[in-house]
C-alpha cells in the first residue's frame, strides 16, 4: 500500500481533475454494492433450527437476498474511472489498489455461492499466516470457555438497543448537526448488528448482553459511523467509503474501542480467535460440518455460537474477513507503541488503512486534509485514557484483558 495518496505537488491548492473524477467513480461504485449485505445470509435463525434438527450434518441452506445492484452498469463505472490519467504516481497506485479491488467485490457478487467466490475473498481480505493462527489458538488455549450463556433478564433485545444506540447518534448530532447516521431494526438481517453506508442495521432477533452493550455502541457507532463522517468531510470521497484495505484498521480499531470502553470480555476474545481458526479450516479445504466440529469439540464453544462462527466465514461461497478482526488488532497495538507514537487522530479522519497514516499526518500538517470533525466518544473518559496509556507503552493481544496481562506460564 502506498504511504501517499495526496494528489498534489508542494504549492498547488487542488486535488487533479483526474483524481477528483476517478474518486467520484470507484466511491460511487463502493456505495452502490452494498457489498455487507449482499453477502450475510437473512435466515440464519432457521438455518441453525435445520442444521440441529438434523443432527449438525451436512451444509446449511442459506438465504440470500436478492441483488439490488446492477453489476455490469457498477463494473463500467469502475472501468470509466480515470485512474490511469492521475499524474501523481502514489495517488495513481492507491487508486489503482482501489479499483482493483472493487473489480474484485463486483467479481464476488456475480460468483456468489460458488467456489469463485473464496479466491476472489482471499484476494481482497488476505490469508491467515502461521503468526496470526498461532496468536489465535494461544488466546483459545489461555481462555478457558466460559458457561453458556446469560439468562435472557441480562440482555437487551433488539428494540431496546436500538434506543441505546438512538442515544449516542443524538450525542453525535448535538456535536455536529450534519451527522445523519441512523438505527434501523430490520427482520431480513441477521440476529446481529451491521454497518451499512450511514445505518446502524440491529437484526430483529438480536439479544445484546447488557455487559457487552457499551462496548458493542462504541465498535459501531464510536469507530464505523463516525469515520465515515469524518471522512464524508473530507476532499476524496473513498475517505468515507473506505480506501483499499479500510477493513482491517477498521475492525482493529472498533475491538479497541471496546478496551478501551472497558468493555473486551474473555468471551468476545474467544470469538475473535475462533473467527480467525474458523477462516484458516475453510481455507483449507473444510466442509462446514468441519469447521463446526472444530469448533464446538476442540474449543469447547456451545453448538449455536460455533454454527454462527461457521456461518460467517462458510457465507457466500467462503468469506475470510473474519480474520481481519484479530490481524487488525494485532498490528494496531503494534502502530500505536511503535511507529504510530500512540497518535490516532490519522486513524480517525476517515476509512484508511495503517499504511496511510504517515501520509495522512502529513497532509494534515499542510492542512490538505481536514482533523477529524468527530472523536469518538470512549476517548473522553479518564478510564479509557489510562488503557490508552497502557497500550502505547506495548500491549499484545494477550495482554488486553480488561488492561491486565493474561498469564503466560506454559502449560
Amino acid at each position: 500500500m502506498p504511504n501517499a495518496f495526496a494528489q498534489r505537488s508542494p504549492g498547488d491548492d487542488t486535488f487533479s481533475r483526474a483524481a477528483l473524477e476517478a474518486d467520484w467513480r470507484l466511491a460511487e461504485v463502493a456505495e452502490g454494492l452494498q457489498f455487507l449485505l449482499h453477502v450475510t445470509p437473512t435466515d440464519t435463525d432457521a438455518a441453525w433450527r435445520r442444521f440441529a434438527a438434523a443432527g449438525y450434518l451436512g451444509e446449511p441452506d442459506l438465504t440470500y437476498r436478492p441483488l439490488a445492484c446492477d453489476l455490469d452498469e457498477l463494473e463500467a463505472c469502475v472501468e470509466k474511472a480515470p485512474v490511469d490519467d492521475v499524474p501523481n504516481p502514489t495517488a495513481a497506485e492507491l487508486l489503482r489498489e482501489k479499483r482493483d479491488e472493487l473489480r474484485c467485490k463486483v467479481a464476488m457478487l456475480r460468483h456468489r455461492g460458488t467456489p469463485r467466490f473464496l479466491e476472489l475473498s482471499r484476494r481482497v481480505y488476505g490469508e491467515v499466516d502461521d503468526d496470526l493462527l498461532e496468536l489465535a489458538k494461544r488466546l483459545l488455549y489461555r481462555l478457558p470457555a466460559e458457561a453458556r450463556g446469560e439468562p435472557v433478564k441480562g440482555r437487551l433485545d433488539a428494540a431496546a438497543f436500538a434506543v441505546r444506540a438512538e442515544r449516542e447518534l443524538q450525542h453525535y448530532r448535538r456535536l455536529h448537526p450534519e451527522f445523519s447516521a441512523r438505527v434501523e431494526v430490520s427482520s431480513d438481517v441477521p440476529p446481529s448488528l451491521m454497518v451499512s453506508g450511514d445505518r446502524l442495521l440491529v437484526g430483529s432477533g438480536t439479544h445484546i448482553p447488557k455487559r457487552r452493550a457499551e462496548a458493542l455502541i462504541h465498535h459501531e457507532i464510536g469507530t464505523h459511523l463516525v469515520t465515515r463522517f469524518n471522512g464524508s468531510r473530507q476532499p476524496l470521497r473513498l475517505l468515507a467509503c473506505g480506501l483499499a484495505g479500510y477493513d482491517v484498521l477498521q475492525e482493529g480499531l472498533a475491538v479497541l474501542a471496546e478496551f478501551l470502553a472497558g468493555g473486551l470480555h474473555r468471551s468476545r476474545f474467544r470469538i475473535l480467535a475462533a473467527r480467525v481458526v474458523a477462516v484458516c479450516r475453510m481455507t483449507g479445504g473444510a466442509a462446514f460440518p468441519e469447521t463446526f466440529r472444530e469448533l464446538a469439540e476442540r474449543f469447547g464453544f456451545d453448538d449455536e455460537t460455533a454454527f454462527t462462527v461457521a456461518v460467517r466465514v462458510h457465507r457466500s461461497g467462503g468469506f475470510t474477513k473474519d480474520a481481519v478482526y484479530l490481524r487488525g488488532l494485532a498490528a494496531l497495538l503494534e502502530y500505536l507503541a511503535g511507529d504510530g507514537n500512540g497518535d490516532l487522530e490519522p486513524l480517525l479522519v476517515g476509512k484508511v488503512d495503517l499504511p496511510h497514516a504517515p501520509a495522512v499526518r502529513k497532509l494534515l500538517e499542510r492542512k490538505l486534509l481536514a482533523p477529524p470533525a468527530l472523536i469518538p466518544r470512549y476517548l473522553d473518559s479518564g478510564e479509557a485514557q489510562g488503557r490508552l496509556a497502557l497500550v502505547r507503552e506495548g500491549l499484545t493481544p494477550l495482554d488486553l484483558l480488561d488492561g491486565r496481562p493474561l498469564d503466560r506460564r506454559p502449560r
